[in-house]
């Protein structure tokens, strides 16, 4: 089955769609029935009831297995890997696993794609120039999941931990999660509801700080281009380790975050002679971390750092390059400010359905600005700069 038709199925699954893509669809499958049946199918998994995930050991992957390839979906082993993806929409409607194609043969064709409430996931690769453009990735030692731009993703972990993925965000796990380890790397921001298991702590890796649960409810924007960082705590506790020469650990309870600011400072050290023993040069990032509580509720009660989980893309008193950031992934764009000092204005706002002209029209009520948007890029500039 050819690309677009995937990607048509998915949009229409998650409800996305035009009237012009699905006028395109079923001109498509009616040309093609021998495509029917495959729709079918996937549409028939994508609507059925979901158990609510347990504790996915190694019994439970072969049985999950079986039932695959009782199913009729064909199964070649090894070289396959599952990760479970499962839209935003509540309730739970249904689960796709996505494996992974190892032969070269296969790398033309979209083998799935799978709606996600607010965008898609492909999993696709080139064969013209080797190229690959995987949104989920699985290899013999890690999984790892890619939201793009302007989407958004739900994913339940092999512990039944659930993790909501924003945009421009990767999340990558080792093969053995939940048997022997509970690690995962955070390279954007995730909203995770972490299945409890004292005896297995569950540790989120990112560029700036690491953070150990045991079962809790808490948010973490760790985005390695962006300044600063945070960890915003809804229930349970926290314990958030700053990883540096001396390691500093911070307990949050609930309605706190940890912000971590990456002041830019490199602190270099000389190298060192103790008696015989050389110490070589090096250098050391040095961060400022502050605890602080969560921000007010907003109108409908949702707090700004969280909200982008119910579609709603807020901030309140943050600066203008902050704003733009969270533009950028929220509506896949590049912000360019023709003025540096813009970058510091600030902004207080909230969007639900806005595009991203009706979002940037909202924010020049306050204050003016002008900006031009060329394709998926904004120029931004001061109202008497032309």
């Amino acid at each position: 089955m050819p690309d677009r038709i995937w990607y048509l199925l998915s949009v229409k699954l998650s409800g996305e769609a035009t009237q012009a893509e699905l006028d395109e669809f079923y001109i498509l499958l009616e040309a093609q029935p021998e495509w029917e049946e495959a729709v079918q199918q996937i549409t028939r998994y994508w609507l059925q009831p979901k158990v609510p995930p347990t504790f996915t050991s190694t019994s439970s992957w072969l049985k999950h297995v079986e039932r695959l390839k009782a199913s009729g979906v064909e199964w070649n082993e090894p070289g396959f890997s599952e990760v479970e993806i499962i839209p935003e929409s509540e309730p739970v409607l249904g689960a796709v696993r996505i494996r992974r194609f190892t032969r070269w043969w296969m790398a033309t064709a979209a083998v799935l794609m799978v709606s996600l409430g607010v965008g898609w996931l492909a999993l696709y690769q080139s064969a013209d120039n080797g190229s690959t453009e995987q949104m989920l990735l699985a290899t013999k030692n890690r999984n790892e999941v890619v939201t793009r731009p302007a989407s958004r993703s739900q994913l339940t972990l092999p512990d039944g931990s659930k993790v909501w993925l924003n945009a421009s965000s990767k999340l990558s796990y080792s093969t053995g999660f939940g048997e022997d380890n509970r690690n995962v790397w955070l390279d954007g921001e995730g909203f995770f509801e972490v299945y409890k298991n004292k005896s297995l702590p569950f540790i989120i890796h990112t560029s700036r700080m690491n953070i150990r649960v045991t079962g809790t409810v808490f948010n973490v924007r760790a985005y390695p281009q962006e300044a600063t960082s945070e960890t915003a705590l809804i229930e349970g506790a926290v314990e958030v380790a700053l990883p540096g020469e001396k390691e500093w650990k911070y307990h949050l309870r609930p309605r706190q975050k940890l912000v971590v600011d990456d002041n830019g400072i490199i602190e270099d050290r000389a190298p060192e002679t103790k008696g015989k023993s050389f110490i070589p040069a090096k250098t050391i990032p040095t961060y400022t971390a502050s605890l602080q509580s969560l921000s007010k509720p907003l109108a409908d009660n949702q707090i700004i750092e969280t909200a982008w989980v119910y579609s709603l893309l807020s901030f309140s008193d943050e600066s203008f390059r902050q704003v733009a950031n969270k533009m950028e992934k929220w509506y896949g764009v590049t912000i360019r400010f023709m003025q540096s000092d813009m970058e510091n204005w600030r902004f207080t706002g909230s969007f639900k359905n806005e595009n991203l002209t009706e979002a940037l029209t909202a924010l020049r009520v306050s204050t003016a600005f002008r900006f031009v948007v060329q394709g998926s890029t904004v120029f931004i500039s001061k109202p008497d700069i032309k």
